[in-house]
């Protein structure tokens, strides 16, 4: 039995759809349930006390291995306090005792489409952080719900670190122009 922590989301509903594929029974734990509802039919405290009680119940339920979605330079001096917070997690869980994999992402680049072109509809006009020509690494949600799928599956994601990154750094304004890749390559 696998069970997916947040499996309503962005990230969550890709990989549900990949995981109910196979063989394995597939449980979904949201704090929305409407919403995990609708899959069926067709803040800052959370991230850390959220995941230690996670870890805490697998630990208690000799769960086989828990994979932890976390971001891509998660470090406990990082300025970033989402980045420290992740590292905290990724800590708590390695420290568990329980067979585990970590997952660290860069941003999803859907999410950031969605931002950028949110009000193409109603004003024409792309949404751009700045000057937008920051180079930025971005990934595809799709990419990173098969690497995790395949963690889930193949024993050599075992107690491993794994960077889901795309493979060309892009601009906001290169989403905002359409100037995308064809395809991502798969997460190195």
């Amino acid at each position: 039995m696998i069970l997916l922590a947040g499996g309503t989301g962005t990230l969550g509903t890709k990989l549900l759809t990949l995981l109910l594929a196979g063989d394995d029974g597939v449980r979904v734990l949201t704090r929305d349930a409407v919403r995990a509802d609708e899959l069926r039919g067709g803040g800052a405290e959370v991230i850390v006390d959220g995941n230690r009680s996670l870890i805490r119940a697998a630990v208690e339920g000799n769960v086989d291995h828990v994979i932890l979605m976390s971001v891509y330079d998660a470090a406990p001096d990082s300025p970033l306090s989402l980045h420290r917070m992740k590292y905290a997690a990724e800590q708590a869980l390695v420290a568990s005792g329980l067979d585990w994999t970590i997952i660290r992402s860069v941003p999803f680049l859907e999410t950031w489409i969605g931002v950028i072109g949110v009000h193409l509809a109603d004003q024409g006009t792309a949404l751009v952080l700045g000057p937008g020509e920051n180079p930025i690494n971005f990934v595809s949600v799709n990419d990173v719900a098969t690497v995790i799928d395949r963690a889930v599956h193949d024993r050599a994601f075992r107690r491993r670190t794994v960077n889901a990154t795309g493979h060309d750094n892009l601009t906001f304004n290169d989403p905002a122009t359409g100037d995308l890749p064809s395809s991502n390559s798969p997460p190195r």
